[in-house]
């Protein structure tokens, strides 16, 4: 499996809905909410 980063955002502030753990797919989920 080959991941290439194609864009980095940078988040400033809290987010109050944003979880971020070890499982990686959770965290995603949870960051496009």
């Amino acid at each position: 499996v080959n991941i290439i980063v194609t864009r980095l955002i940078v988040l400033t502030e809290d987010q109050p809905n944003l979880e971020i753990n070890h499982h990686a797919d959770k965290s995603l989920d949870s960051f496009c909410k």
